[in-house]
């Protein structure tokens, strides 16, 4: 078998996808993990205690009102010099504002860093002097800050005056400084930024020392921390991440699981192929193996010969996959770098190598045991002039039939249980989200068990339109299709587990989205809200927003609070052109000047009348009850009727693919004379962006490793099938059939068999992403599922011409049978 290694291409090429994909999962976890690890760190990287301020204490800022909770001086030096400890490293966080015309805009002032490998210097230098100051690069780029350039900062006690402060350099902090490179930090000397703040102290203090416990107690000792009239806390840096690092951590494990349980699935359907590939092998080699049995080979030795055959293959997969893993998650983590993502780790750990390519050696060692035990039942004489028969079984046993229905039957109603149970009862526990991925898994398993009934039954209704244009071989193609269930089932197995799976997890995806949109909308109906102190949105704010290119809409909005059917209840009023701002289209739909919206907890009817009272005077409107409006609203004509109190915001809708961050950034700088502030549900839309891309490239991820595996295992099972059918082959060239018709049989019957697959694959992935979208949000929030045509279309289109591509070799090999070699013995 080892002389002719193009044979063992197809096996190690599915053998290696599997493995890639699991390797891959278990690098990227580590490496995530280590990710997360380091941006939980942050400052605390290297210290073996934190000490910060107690949470809500404060003290004097000095002239008497109360001040920011900080560590001071003396308690920092007393720190210093407690037993155990080896060294310290004090932070300075602190807001200043800088003068900007006539308003203010904000930075987060930071101590000047230590250069790391993730914390860079982009141009200049680090500050040096007092006055001078370093930004981040995102500053920089968002608020035209370049070296050279001054800021005014408003100085802390005297209203109009700054003080100045020069930029040297350009910092790209790393997850040490802090976890959101977003944000506009100014570097500084302690000396600076404490008079710019105009307070001394320290935020926290994280401290170096050989015996974390230890030196956590010495300190918690001291006399200037025990009786410090500033309370702190101090605990080990161990202890202090631990609480921050559970929820992540689960959320980095079910994540794992997930990629790894489709990783597994490669591998299982890769066990087909190979089962296959050694089939075809031992049918191929029946001559020498009967001619091994006549010299005296035992049954044994046939069969280690093909289990060690298997594991040789097994092995150079696994190898070949550990490096593709190894090779596809560094290539993610090069492209990272450029994102606002960046994995600041590449980790290979010991698991990442062992358990892949131990998984290629069993899962090749298991595929191949059938066809070694049917190489053994090679008899010396009766093999020497070998019957080529149907290597593969025509039916499945009545128990294998049984046991598949009874899974389908209990699968399922496991999915619909752990579909249902959220809404049903409400209940917090997540036992019935194990049951319904149970449900799942048992009911795909009894899916695949049906095969050899469901799969020749599909094919007789989708063989109907090749049978009647195809001529002779879209009939014999039809025919054929359905012959052997057996063989049928296995062609469709690697490319059914793949389809269902994408679909599953793009359904799923694509309502979760729909879900979480439709969350945003009602929660935060506008992308932006520019909120001037002042309380009043003047014209010329309103002409300075519009200014920006990616502002695509803008309406005023009005607020303020009063008695409605009796209990006081924050109003809001939208104008006509709101309907240009708003993505929740109900909080203006059926608004007008004699109505009021009202959400569904104001326990009013919808239709009756209900009394508005204000400052000036009392209404009555009309009642009309949405259940995705969250506050009351009413026109501006009926607000003004009631009161003159409220207060004004500009709402704002941005252009699709805009960045949120950038964009409050730069109208803060661009509306700085007026002191606004800018919030708004865009920016949690952009954090759902990301992960919106991070699903897309699962997505493609499983569809390109399906299809490659599904190419191998369709390439495969027609090569046995050409094989199995050599004299029916030879006869129908015989009887006139051309080579090229021949060609065309096998390419028709290939692309049946995928069209099988993905119509049972597309259903049932419809059927799972469904079911998993109700269990995970069912209960929390309204879900909205929604199905991404384009992306099934696309999965279906790819499916099918994977199964045509699939074909060329067996086609081709099967169009070289000659009619008379064919007819005698075959190949």
């Amino acid at each position: 078998m080892l002389r002719e290694p193009r044979r063992l291409i197809a096996s190690v090429v599915a053998i290696a996808a599997g493995v890639a994909f699991v390797a891959a999962t278990l690098i990227l976890s580590a490496s995530l993990e280590a990710t997360l690890n380091r941006s939980f760190v942050g400052q605390a990287s290297g210290s073996a205690v934190i000490v910060q301020p107690r949470a809500g204490a404060a003290q004097s800022n000095g002239d008497g009102e109360g001040g920011t909770s900080i560590i001071s001086a003396e308690v920092a030096a007393a720190i210093d010099k407690a037993p155990g400890v080896t060294g310290s490293r004090r932070v300075v966080a602190a807001i200043l504002p800088e003068q900007r015309g006539g308003g203010r805009q904000l930075w987060s002032g930071r101590l000047t860093p230590t250069l790391t490998q993730t914390t860079t210097l982009v141009e200049g230098r680090l500050p040096a002097a007092a006055g001078e100051v370093a930004v981040t690069e995102f500053a920089a780029k968002n608020r035209k800050t370049t070296v050279g350039a001054t800021i005014a900062l408003a100085h802390p006690t005297e209203e109009g005056r700054t003080v100045q402060a020069k930029v040297v350099g350009i910092v790209q902090p790393g997850p040490e400084i802090t976890d959101q490179a977003d944000l506009p930090i100014l570097f500084a000397s302690y000396a600076d930024l404490t008079a710019w703040r105009g307070y001394e102290g320290y935020d926290s203090v994280y401290v170096s020392a050989a015996d974390p416990v230890a030196a956590r107690d010495a300190i918690r000792a001291l006399p200037q921390v025990r009786d410090a009239a500033q309370p702190v806390d101090v605990e080990t840096t161990a202890d202090h991440l631990a609480k921050t690092r559970k929820e992540m951590a689960e959320i980095v494990r079910y994540v794992t699981g997930f990629l790894l349980a489709f990783g597994i699935v490669a591998l299982v359907v890769s066990a087909l192929v190979i089962a296959n590939t050694f089939s075809i092998l031992v049918a191929q080699r029946t001559r020498q193996l009967a001619l091994l049995r006549c010299v005296g080979a035992t049954k044994g030795q046939v069969f280690r010969t093909v289990t060690g055959e298997a594991l040789l293959m097994g092995l150079v997969g696994g190898v070949v996959g550990l490096l593709g893993g190894a090779g596809l998650v560094a290539g993610l983590y090069a492209i990272s770098q450029a994102t606002d993502f960046k994995l600041t780790d590449f980790v290979v750990t010991p698991a990442a190598v062992l358990v892949p390519v131990a998984m290629a050696l069993v899962v090749t060692l298991l595929a191949s045991v059938l066809p070694a035990r049917r190489a053994t039942r090679v008899m010396p004489l009766a093999a020497l002039r070998p019957n080529l028969a149907p290597v593969t079984g025509t039916r499945a046993g009545r128990l294998v039939l049984t046991l598949g229905a009874l899974f389908v039957a209990v699968g399922g109603a496991c999915l619909w249980y752990g579909a249902t149970k959220p809404g049903l009862t409400g209940d917090g526990s997540v036992t019935y989200l194990l049951v319904g991925i149970a449900g799942g898994l048992l009911s795909f398993a009894g899916v695949l068990m049906l095969g050899t009934v469901i799969i020749p039954a599909l094919t007789r209704v989708v063989g109907v339109v090749p049978a009647r244009l195809g001529g002779v071989p879209g009939r014999l193609a039809a025919e054929n299709s359905r012959r052997n269930p057996s063989r049928a089932a296995a062609t469709c197995s690697a490319l059914l587990i793949g389809v269902t799976l994408i679909t599953t997890v793009a359904v799923g995806a694509q309502s979760g989205l729909a879900t979480q949109t439709a969350t945003y909308d009602r929660l935060f109906p506008f992308d932006l809200a520019v909120q001037p102190q002042a309380g009043t949105v003047p014209d010329a704010l309103v002409a300075e927003t519009k200014k920006n290119p990616s502002v695509v809409a803008t309406a005023r909005g009005s607020q303020t609070t009063l008695t409605v059917a009796g209990a006081e209840r924050t109003v809001v009023a939208y104008g006509a052109d709101m309907r240009q701002v708003v993505r929740n289209r109900a909080l203006v739909d059926h608004l007008a000047d004699d109505t009021i919206l009202l959400p569904t907890d104001a326990k009013v009817a919808d239709g009756s009348q209900v009394t508005v009272t204000g400052p000036k005077g009392t209404v009555t409107l009309r009642a009309v009850i949405r259940p995705k409006v969250v506050a009351a609203a009413v026109t501006p004509a009926t607000l003004d009727r009631v009161t003159d109190e409220r207060t004004e915001s500009l709402w704002l809708r941005l252009k699709d693919g805009a960045k949120a961050s950038e964009v409050v950034e730069q109208l803060s700088q661009s509306l700085s004379a007026w002191t606004v502030n800018v919030t708004g549900g865009a920016i949690a839309r952009e954090g759902l962006d990301q992960v919106v891309l991070v699903v897309v490239g699962v997505v493609a991820g499983l569809l390109a490793v399906s299809v490659l595996i599904a190419l191998v295992g369709i390439t495969n099972t027609l090569g046995l099938s050409v094989l199995e059918r050599t004299q029916e082959s030879g006869l129908l060239r015989a009887l006139g059939l051309t080579a090229g018709r021949l060609r065309w049989m096998f390419a028709l019957e290939a692309v049946m068999l995928a069209a099988v697959a993905v119509v049972l694959g597309l259903g049932l992935g419809l059927l799972y992403g469904v079911a998993g979208t109700y269990a995970l949000l069912r209960g929390t929030v309204a879900v909205v599922l929604e199905v991404p045509w384009t992306i099934l279309g696309i999965i279906a289109a790819v499916a099918v011409v994977a199964g045509l591509v699939a074909s060329v070799v067996p086609a081709v090999r099967a169009g070289r049978i000659k009619p008379a070699a064919a007819l005698a013995v075959g190949e």
